[in-house]
């Protein structure tokens, strides 16, 4: 809501509440992102309290982060918080799973990480759940991400995007028997 046409200014005596609504075209990702996997650098917000939201309306934060990730040879990013907790990819919601045995963990961030909650996290873990697959909202250190053999994030524009690295940890997410696939 804004107090003009949204692209410039207006004289405030003239000021009426308006609603906009922005159409653009999406972005895709490109088609080989859907069978190898992306790459995130993990970064660390730049604020210093649990429970602050990394989304605003300016994604100026998220943008330089990952172009600056992109000139390291990354895809994207996936923010650290000041707990050492991941949140979040810069536009996309994350989901890890780990194997001990038998037993899979699916598990996402919970909105006090410091995410902004997606209505297509929402469906996954609706549809899990329905499905009698377990999903776990937890916070998930930084430190354990070496138990978690597979990663995804997933967004409305972007849908499902398998993860092959996060840092230095290598993802098996792609690989044919990958319990990603049964999501997707």
């Amino acid at each position: 809501i804004t107090s003009g046409d949204g692209l410039g200014l207006v004289d405030a005596a003239d000021a009426k509440p308006n609603k906009l609504i922005y159409c653009m075209p999406a972005k895709l990702e490109k088609e080989e992102v859907y069978s190898q996997g992306m790459k995130l650098d993990i970064k660390k917000l730049p604020y210093t309290e649990r429970g602050k939201h990394a989304k605003t309306g300016n994604y100026l934060r998220s943008i330089n982060a990952v172009r600056e990730a992109q000139n390291e040879g990354w895809d994207d990013i996936l923010w650290l918080n000041s707990e050492n907790e991941f949140t979040e990819a810069s536009t996309a919601n994350i989901f890890l799973i780990g194997r001990d045995g038998d037993f899979v963990e699916i598990a996402t961030p919970p909105s006090h990480s410091g995410l902004l909650l997606g209505i297509t996290r929402q469906s996954i873990i609706n549809l899990c759940t329905i499905s009698k697959i377990p999903v776990t909202e937890r916070l998930i250190h930084k430190e354990e991400l070496a138990r978690f053999d597979e990663a995804f994030i997933c967004s409305t524009v972007r849908g499902l995007v398998p993860i092959r690295q996060i840092g230095k940890h290598k993802m098996h997410t792609t690989r044919k028997n990958a319990t990603f696939h049964h999501i997707n």
